[in-house]
């Protein structure tokens, strides 16, 4: 159970003063370690503006207990191979997505900019269940 976050650090900056064509996400958990009597997940969402209009980085952490059930899977799994279970996963991920387009949203509105469109609810899926052409 996710119960707390933060954000540690924020950049932003306008390149052009063009019109954006559209932008790409990009979430990237950094660590997940103990933390007093919590596990940190630190964490950096990435937002890049096409044709290099625009940029912003949002560094965070989460803060997970660990006597729950996800902070036993999200520790386990990470010490294991740097990967998360995907219920686990869609959690931490959709509370990233919530935090980073939220701080996004205030930053393209302090550059004069398009906000990053809120992100839906993450949701993971095995690779095999993809949608076949046909």
């Amino acid at each position: 159970m996710i119960v707390g976050g933060r954000i540690v650090s924020v950049k932003a900056e306008k390149l052009k003063d063009e019109q954006m064509k559209g932008l790409s996400v990009n979430v990237s958990v950094e660590s997940i370690a103990p933390d007093a009597n919590m596990v940190k997940v630190s964490y950096t969402y990435s937002i890049n503006y096409n044709d290099k209009v625009a940029k912003m980085e949002i560094k965070g952490d989460l803060f997970v207990q660990p006597d729950s059930d996800m902070g036993r899977k999200i520790t386990a799994g990470w010490n294991k191979n740097r990967n998360m279970p995907p219920d686990c996963a869609e959690e931490i991920l959709s509370a990233i997505s919530y935090a980073g387009s939220s701080v996004g949203t205030l930053l393209a509105f302090s550059l004069g900019i398009q906000a990053p469109i809120n992100m839906p609810r993450a949701k993971l899926a095995p690779a095999d269940l993809s949608p076949k052409a046909g």
